[in-house]
């Protein structure tokens, strides 16, 4: 069975819950599933330490979101 079948089928059971309490364990668990499925890399953390390095060394040096959207 493909992957895209596989998730119409699921979507097709989850309709079929008539427990909120079924529904709330099967949301607990996708969570979990997904939070599992992401790692962020050394090179990403690396970014991110350096960033907010950044900010908390100069938390005044800002750039305004509708100034840099509207020159985009």
């Amino acid at each position: 069975m493909d992957l895209q079948l596989r998730k119409y089928n699921l979507i097709q059971e989850i309709f079929g819950i008539e427990k909120e309490s079924s529904l709330d364990a099967l949301e607990k668990t996708l969570k979990q599933v997904i939070e599992s499925d992401y790692e962020i890399s050394q090179g990403q953390k690396k970014v991110l330490h350096q960033r907010l390095k950044n900010y908390e060394e100069n938390p005044d040096d800002l750039l305004d979101w509708e100034k840099v959207k509207n020159d985009w």
